[in-house]
C-alpha cells in the first residue's frame, strides 16, 4: 500500500511550539525516507532527497491548518531555526542545511506562476524583522571592511533567484549613491524575472520609507542580468567590490564558479559563499581551510548566531595561489 504526505503526516499538533513542530517535521521525513526506501511513497515529483523544501512545505501544509502561521512562529524562533538546519538531505554526495525560509521552493510553492502574492511576503519574515535582517546584511559588509557610504560600490549576487532578498535587503544601504550598483545575476530567465516583479512589488511593502523614492530616483541602481556566471566578462567581476555566490549554486558547477570568480576579482574585492557550511572541502586548493567566528584566517566562516539563520562563509583570497587553479 503506497503512502503520501498526508497519510504520513497525519497526526497534526495544531498549537505546537516552534521546537515541537520541527521535532514533527524530522518524524515525518523519518518516515517518508523510510516509505522510499521500501518503494511506498507515492507523492509525485522527484524524491525528498532532490526537492526537499518542497517536501518540508507539504509537510507543514497537510498537517496545519494554519500553515502560514506555523512558517512565521518558525521564522521568529531562533532555536527553531537551528533545529531545522541540523535536518540534513543528502543528494549524490553532498549535503545540503534546511534552510526552509530561503528555499526558493517554498516561494515557487507558495504563489501562483508569474504572480507574486501578498501571501508569500507573509510567509516570508521579512517585513515584520526588516530592521534586524538589514542590520545583519550590513554589518556583513562592514565587517568585510566595505565602507556603505562609498560613492560607487559595486555588489554583485550570483544565483539570485526569485527572491533576491539580500539584494533588497542591502539596496538601502548603497542607494542614497547614484553610481552604486547592486546586479542580480541569474541563469534561469523565469526565475530572474520573477526575482525583479519582488523588488516591484516590495516597493509597496511597509519597510524603509525612504527606499521607493530612492530606487526612483537611481533606478538603474539595481540589475538583472539573465546569464551563467561562466559567462560574466573579466572586467565585470574586476569592477564588483562583494560578489555573494547564493547557496543553491549547483554544486557539481560551483567549484568552478568560485575559481573562475577568483581568478578575475580584483585583491582587495571579497567573495561571500551563502549558507557555505558542509562546503569548505570545494575550496581546497585555493584556500586552506576554515574557521569559526573571529579567527582570521584565509577563509572566514561565520557561523550562524542565535540572531539569524542567515549564513555565510567570507573567503579571502590568497594571492599566491588564487589565479593558479
Amino acid at each position: 500500500m503506497t503512502q503520501d504526505i498526508a497519510t504520513i503526516s497525519a497526526t497534526p499538533t495544531p498549537t505546537a511550539s516552534a521546537s515541537e513542530i520541527i521535532k514533527h517535521l524530522r518524524e515525518i521525513l523519518q518516515r517518508i525516507r523510510s516509505e522510499q526506501t521500501r518503494g511506498t511513497y507515492a507523492q509525485p515529483g522527484r524524491p525528498i532527497e532532490s526537492d526537499p523544501y518542497a517536501a518540508l512545505l507539504a509537510c507543514v501544509s497537510v498537517s496545519y491548518a494554519d500553515a502560514d502561521e506555523k512558517w512565521r512562529t518558525i521564522a521568529s524562533d531562533p532555536k527553531a531555526i537551528a533545529m531545522l538546519n541540523k535536518i540534513k538531505f543528502h543528494r549524490d554526495d553532498a549535503e545540503y542545511d534546511a534552510e526552509i525560509i530561503c528555499s526558493e521552493d517554498v516561494i515557487k510553492n507558495l504563489r501562483k506562476p508569474g504572480v507574486l502574492s501578498i501571501r508569500t511576503l507573509e510567509s516570508f519574515p521579512l517585513i515584520g524583522n526588516y530592521k534586524l535582517y538589514h542590520e545583519i546584511e550590513t554589518n556583513l559588509l562592514r565587517g568585510l571592511g566595505q565602507k556603505l557610504d562609498k560613492p560607487d560600490l559595486k555588489v554583485m549576487f550570483i544565483g539570485s533567484g526569485p527572491l533576491p532578498i539580500t539584494a533588497w535587503l542591502l539596496v538601502e544601504a548603497i542607494s542614497a549613491n547614484p553610481r552604486s550598483t547592486m546586479t542580480c545575476v541569474e541563469l534561469v530567465p523565469d526565475a530572474n524575472e520573477r526575482g525583479h516583479a519582488f523588488f516591484s512589488a516590495m516597493l509597496d511593502q511597509p519597510t524603509s520609507p525612504a527606499l521607493p523614492a530612492l530606487l526612483t530616483r537611481n533606478s538603474g541602481q539595481v540589475r538583472f542580468i539573465t546569464s551563467n556566471a561562466l559567462a560574466l566578462s573579466p572586467s565585470t567581476i574586476a569592477s564588483q567590490d562583494v560578489i555573494y555566490v547564493a547557496a543553491m549554486v549547483d554544486r557539481p558547477s560551483k567549484r568552478q564558479v568560485l575559481q573562475y570568480l577568483v581568478q578575475h576579482m580584483r585583491a582587495d574585492s571579497k567573495l561571500v559563499c551563502r549558507s557555505g557550511q558542509g562546503l569548505k572541502g570545494i575550496f581546497g586548493g585555493y584556500v586552506e581551510s576554515a574557521w569559526f567566528d573571529g579567527t582570521r584566517g584565509e577563509v572566514e566562516m561565520r557561523a550562524q548566531s542565535s540572531r539569524t539563520f542567515l549564513g555565510q562563509v567570507i573567503v579571502r583570497i590568497k594571492p599566491d595561489s588564487a589565479c593558479h587553479q
